[in-house]
């Protein structure tokens, strides 16, 4: 079966539709982003990253010898900064060829969520280069540093914003009493041969940032001394996370956190040696979600993360427990998380225990996992859980007995004629799996469950939605826990399926509303077709919306539904696509079955007005198409190829699909301004995806207005 996907275009005339509805239609004549020569270098081509909520986007701009800087667009003020450290900065700045084309790069761009406060601080990094040595000529990569850059900072005279450092740097002393080493000095790289060069090798990366320019991000810990860069990752004792807090001249302070290094928990440090010597070997983490509220920092300066549990005398890990730091101002890291019972498994001096922490939001909530044991060290599964610190935060043994923890997910246990979400094994021990996809600001949640038959066998997951309260409802469509509408022709058996449905969640906005997906379709043959539905839950009315391809009528059609986004407004976008279904009865009676997938069409979606076709797609082939991030925020990443729209649109040519969607609905993208360009040169905002209740008045066109921005 081949099943193709083709990359989203908006077709000239629809455009001009748009503009020509709306009341105050402007189409663009600039963009966000005018690169140009700057501080000596010429940058032709951007890319765009993130956009957050505020309308802050961040991207980065690129030269032709490889310089690149960031960029920032601040909507309170209609203006574009450009940001990063150059060679003159410090001689480890020089770039990978040794003169000015020094690389500053987005922190995490796979995973951009956390990069820029919802007041204009931004956090990059910068490459950092060491000149080798005299047998050998060029440069060495000797590690990344991390930064911050405040919006009130103003371009120096080169007209580039110079950023902060943030992260330590040299060595620092925990409350332990340990002395870790953020660097090494490495031996391959020559100060005789280029006057001044840097031979310090370090590794940082900024990973969130708050309204008040606090910033959190990870180091690597090394033996320190000595040693070729062969050996970097030999020297390695680890990773700290680490808190950066600015002061009133407007440097940073960093501090170590985690269980075992900001507080005096024991049983988080292993033992690594190198070059003769044992070395304390430790390692941090933070939440690295791509949904919002999945940053590890809120704008109370509280912060959330992980830390690895180790067997003292090895690197071997025994799990990871989670923690929590600063709740209520109070300076102090607190264990949290399920822990002990059923949640710990203990062989001789060793307790194997994990929890994992997927969302935290401005309330200080956070939502995690806790594995389930039994009899070993391998779990029995994971209970999903909602933690609100009711005073000094604490760990529980029991979920849900009133300690602020509430278990949510579905636990109905299977029995031999019903599937459910629990089973018992011969031993007794009980297993079930959940776990939590998104968290809102109200403490709604939404999350997946495994489908168990009463032996074990694995029969997909439902999703479920959850108040905050621990009763959480079953979203698939035939448990009978919700009203099911169904959009088109597609009857009642179209999405039953002979292994059960797979259902997962992609967002959930701040009012509750869920989407997200339900696959595993078979047909009358029990041939898996591939197909897929799209559905939005609102719990206000406890109604799911199935959203099928219009086409489709009965189990023996293929139609594919994929939700892009999920505004606050309510109204879900994203694309769909049909099949053409043959089956041949082969000479031996089997059935041979072929999709072959028509055009993909894009689609909006409200409990108004039901799915709306926009227009087709354009038929472009891509060689790389990266499954869209979930949430409000989204980076479709990977995606390149848009044809070229209408000169008559102001001459703007479109270069590249959807990139981003902020939390009203407003969709960027990246272009050119010439028909002529050979790079992209600009992002350009499309905006106007309207409330519910006006997108049928408005007509579809207006769903992709360009509206003009001044760069």
């Amino acid at each position: 079966m081949f099943v193709s996907r083709k990359l989203p275009v908006v077709p000239a005339a629809l455009l001009a539709l748009a503009v020509a509805q709306a009341s105050s239609a402007a189409v663009i004549s600039s963009s966000l982003v005018t690169p140009g020569t700057i501080n000596g270098n010429t940058y032709t081509s951007v890319g765009m990253t993130y956009v957050n909520g505020a309308g802050y986007a961040v991207g980065t701009t690129a030269a032709a010898n490889a310089a690149q800087l960031l960029w920032v667009y601040n909507p309170t003020t209609s203006s574009t900064s450009f940001i990063g450290f150059q060679s003159t900065d410090a001689p480890a700045y020089v770039g990978s060829g040794g003169s000015t084309n020094t690389v500053n790069n987005i922190p995490n761009p796979n995973d951009p969520a956390d990069v820029i406060s919802s007041n204009g601080y931004v956090l990059g990094s910068t490459s950092r280069y060491g000149y080798k040595t005299t047998t050998t000529t060029g440069w060495n990569a000797i590690g990344t540093d991390a930064w911050v850059a405040a919006p009130s900072t103003a371009a120096g005279a080169t007209g580039i914003v110079t950023p902060t450092l943030v992260a330590p740097t040299t060595t620092l002393t925990d409350s332990n009493g340990l002395t870790s080493s953020y660097f090494f000095t490495t031996s391959d790289v020559n100060t005789n041969s280029t006057s001044g060069i840097n031979q310090t090798y370090r590794n940082s990366t900024a990973y969130g940032v708050n309204a008040s320019g606090q910033v959190i991000g990870y180091a690597n810990r090394y033996s320190g001394g000595t040693t070729t860069l062969s050996n970097s990752t030999a020297s390695g004792i680890g990773t700290d996370v680490w808190i950066s807090t600015p002061g009133s001249n407007g440097t940073y302070t960093s501090t170590p956190l985690g269980l075992g290094v900001s507080n005096s928990a024991t049983g988080y440090a292993g033992t690594k040696a190198f070059n003769s010597t044992n070395y304390t070997y430790r390692t941090s983490s933070l939440i690295l979600g791509k949904l919002p509220n999945s940053t590890s920092i809120n704008d109370s300066g509280v912060v959330v993360g992980m830390t690895t549990r180790y067997v003292p005398t090895s690197t071997s890990t025994l799990g990871t427990d989670a923690w929590m730091y600063n709740y209520n101002g109070s300076g102090q890291t607190y264990q949290i998380g399920a822990t002990g019972g059923v949640y710990s498994y203990t062989s001789g001096s060793n307790t194997t225990q994990s929890t994992a922490l997927l969302q935290f939001n401005p309330s200080s909530q956070v939502a995690g996992t806790s594995n389930r044991y039994g009899s070993s060290t391998t779990p029995t599964g994971m209970d999903a859980w909602i933690y609100t610190p009711n005073g000094t935060p604490t760990t529980t043994t029991s979920l849900g007995s009133g300690n602020g923890y509430v278990q949510v997910g579905l636990t109905d246990a299977s029995t031999s004629t019903s599937i459910g979400h629990a089973y018992t094994d011969s031993s007794s021990y009980l297993h079930q799996t959940s776990t939590i996809i998104a968290l809102n600001n109200s403490g709604q949640a939404a999350g997946t469950s495994t489908r168990y038959t009463s032996t074990g066998t694995n029969r997909g997951s439902d999703a479920w939605y959850d108040s905050g309260s621990g009763s959480s409802v079953n979203l698939n469509p035939y448990a009978g826990a919700v009203t099911v509408t169904v959009n088109g022709g597609a009857n009642s058996n179209y999405l039953s399926s002979v292994g059960g449905i797979t259902q997962n969640v992609v967002t959930m906005n701040s009012h509750g509303l869920v989407a997200g997906h339900l696959t595993g379709t078979y047909d009358s043959n029990n041939v898996n077709l591939g197909g897929q539905a799209g559905y939005v839950y609102d719990p206000s009315n406890n109604t799911e919306y199935v959203l099928t391809a219009p086409t489709v009528s009965s189990i023996d059609d293929f139609g594919k539904v994929q939700v892009m986004a999920l505004s606050d407004s309510g109204v879900a976008v994203g694309y769909y696509q049909t099949g053409n279904v043959t089956r041949t009865l082969e000479t031996d009676g089997t059935i041979t079955t072929t999709v072959t997938p028509n055009a993909d069409f894009l689609f909006a979606w409200s409990e108004g007005t039901g799915l709306v076709t926009v227009d087709q797609l354009n038929t472009i082939s891509v060689s790389q198409v990266a499954t869209p991030y979930p949430g409000l925020n989204t980076l479709l990443a990977g995606q390149s190829g848009w044809a070229a729209l209408a000169n008559s649109i102001s001459g703007l040519s479109i270069t590249a699909p959807l990139l981003a969607t902020d939390v009203n609905g407003n969709i960027y993208g990246l272009g050119n301004t010439s028909s002529t360009a050979t790079t992209t040169n600009g992002v350009f905002e499309i905006t106007g995806v309207p409330e519910p209740a006006s997108l049928g008045l408005i007509g579809v066109g207006s769903l992709l207005l360009l509206r003009r921005r001044k760069a």
